[in-house]
């Protein structure tokens, strides 16, 4: 095994970058975007959150035919039923 000089490990080091905390805020997610009350934003959190949030943007969006929005709640339903455990009480209490 070769001996790597400390000029190489000078050469090599990382680059320390100072940012504000304005560039460090953390994106907005599509729960934001949706105006989602705060048991939807909890939920969206979970496994089948981007699931979620795409229901309840059609469910915003279609409020004279909420039919539409039967694909995107079908497969919420499919992906709550993966997670028995954490949907519970949304699944099989209502």
């Amino acid at each position: 095994m070769s001996s790597l000089s400390v000029d190489h490990f000078k050469e090599n080091k990382d680059i320390r970058v100072w940012v504000t905390p304005s560039e460090t805020k953390p994106l907005p997610s599509r729960a934001d975007e949706a105006s989602c009350p705060p048991c939807i934003k909890s939920m969206s959190k979970g496994p089948c959150g981007d699931e979620l949030i795409e229901s309840f943007l059609c469910f915003q969006k279609e409020t004279q035919n909420v039919s539409k929005c039967s694909e995107s709640f079908t497969i919420l339903r499919e992906c709550m039923y993966k997670y028995p455990l954490k949907y519970y009480d949304p699944l099989f209490k209502t």
